[in-house]
Parts: C-alpha cells; structure tokens; sequence
C-alpha cells in the first residue's frame, strides 16, 4: 500500500497497514454522536457491512463513549474492532483553594492579637499609658 496522494485525501493510511476511508471514520463518529431518535435516520451506505454490523451491536453506552471521543479514537476502535473510547486528561488547576482556619487557629489569632495589645491597653497599676493608641470615649 503506497502513501496517501494528493488526489486521494479520503484515505487514511493506518499504521497497521490498513487502509480506512475517511468518510467512514465522519459517518461513524456522526453516528455515536447522535440521539437515539436520529440514528435509525442515518445513511450508513458508506460503511461495508462488517462495519455496519459492527457499529450496530454497539451498546449505548458504548456509542456515547465513543461519541464524547476525537475521530481518532473511533478510528482506533474501527481498525480494532473493539470500543477504545478515548478523553482528555483534564487539565490541572493552577490555583490554589483557599484554606479555611480551624477554630483552633481562630481562637489562638485571637489570644495572640489580645497579648501583643495587652500592656498598651492595660498598663501595671499606677503606670500611666504615655502613648495610648486607644482611647475611651469622653476622657
């Protein structure tokens, strides 16, 4: 089996050697594709009758797998003759989630902001606060 030409670009050349026409590989895709209401409506003609016959003892389930999948994939599954249904990885988030403080963390940011303020809030008895950064209302 020679190279795909330029006159012939409905021929895929497959690394088994086979030869797989591109419109059967669109019309299959197409197939897996659709509803269930809109299948018995295709025209399957211009698949042979094995691969009619292997497209219609497909299970459903199977048919969506293979529907959600690139043309590659059917492709694969048509030289094959075994569903091989292919996804993409999905891509990793490159965010972080934001991590949410235990009460434990809460109470101690607490205890810890209480501490730091504690001398200038409440000085030893007698001490006069010389820089007081908090004031009550009507001293």
């Amino acid at each position: 089996m020679s190279a795909p030409t330029v006159a012939d670009p409905d021929r895929i050349h497959m690394a088994a050697g086979s030869v797989i026409n591109f419109a059967v590989v669109n019309v299959l895709g197409a197939y897996c594709r659709a509803n269930e209401a809109d299948r018995p409506l295709m025209d399957l003609s211009a698949l042979s009758e094995w691969e009619q016959d292997w497209l219609l003892n497909i299970s459903a389930v199977d048919l969506v797998l293979l529907g959600g999948s690139p043309l590659s994939a059917v492709e694969r599954s048509l030289e094959h003759r075994m569903v091989i249904p292919h996804f993409a990885k999905p891509k990793r988030s490159t965010e972080t989630s934001e991590i949410l403080p235990s009460e434990e963390d809460v109470e101690q940011r607490r205890r810890d902001f209480v501490s730091a303020r504690f001398r200038e809030l409440f000085n030893a008895p007698g001490v006069p606060n010389l820089n007081p950064k908090y004031a009550p209302e009507g001293a």
